[in-house]
């Protein structure tokens, strides 16, 4: 602790330096388990100063880049938040550092400009969402947005991926044409995979029946096995939309997918 507080004050030192020193304060901590072999006072004070001092720092750096911009110093905030949260899983900021740390994530993947490095970032903000939402710590309206983000990060990272704008352009190119047979049902991509994955969050996490947002995610999740083949789970969930939900948004589209699966 003292190395790294003398190198936060030390006329010269880089943020990488900064950084690097209070990474290995908090792994300190976390590697060695001081509690087991200090006595009580001076593990809690251990402990107080590494969760403080890179809990802090990384909010720190995090306010500093939203008013500079600097993707620089956003980078040493995704440092500093993630060792925090691999090492302080008790500490009573920890749901909301996490919230704070899938925010800065999302800005990370807004920025970049690289389509195969953004697709990664968006993959990585909508993960982190996730956890937030699981955590279960933040209050209902954290937990909503962050179940919403969730979705549309995994959303994001498709629509930059060129994988899967090939994909679509193939299957675009199959279009169009009258089947003369069912067709059979095909692998789910990864990503969609997971996608599926961040629906059944929001739906699971998100209980109001009448959440119009919570409709639309059983109406994409039944799309996306509709596109591989996978009636037999699409076609439930339009049918309940259906029953359910008539005035959504969704409803006529949910009702001519089906006609169209029926045919």
């Amino acid at each position: 602790y003292n190395i790294a507080h003398a190198m936060l004050s030390m006329p010269g030192s880089s943020n990488a330096d900064k950084v690097k020193e209070i990474e290995n304060l908090v792994r300190l901590w976390g590697v060695l388990k001081p509690a087991k072999i200090l006595p009580q006072a001076e593990a809690q004070e251990c402990h107080d100063n590494a969760s403080a001092m890179s809990g802090e720092l990384a909010r720190a750096y995090h306010s500093e880049s939203a008013k500079t911009k600097n993707p620089e110093t956003l980078a040493y905030a995704e440092k500093l938040y993630k060792v925090y949260l691999e090492v302080f899983p008790d500490a009573e900021d920890f749901a909301s550092t996490q919230y704070f740390y899938a925010e800065l994530l999302w800005s990370r993947a807004e920025s970049e400009k690289n389509p195969r490095l953004a697709t990664d970032m968006w993959e990585a903000a909508a993960n982190e969402f996730t956890e937030v939402v699981k955590t279960n710590k933040v209050d209902a309206k954290l937990k909503k947005e962050s179940a919403y983000a969730a979705v549309l990060g995994w959303k994001n990272a498709l629509n930059v991926d060129p994988r899967a704008k090939q994909e679509v352009a193939d299957e675009n190119k199959e279009g169009g044409k009258e089947l003369e047979k069912k067709p059979e049902p095909q692998p789910i991509p990864e990503r969609e995979q997971k996608m599926i994955a961040a629906f059944d969050v929001y739906i699971k996490y998100i209980t109001d029946p009448k959440d119009p947002e919570r409709v639309g995610m059983k109406f994409m999740k039944a799309n996306i096995y509709r596109r591989y083949g996978h009636f037999d789970e699409s076609t439930p969930i339009l049918q309940d939309i259906l029953d359910h939900h008539r005035d959504h948004e969704t409803a006529e589209f949910a009702a001519n997918l089906l006609l169209d699966q029926y045919n």
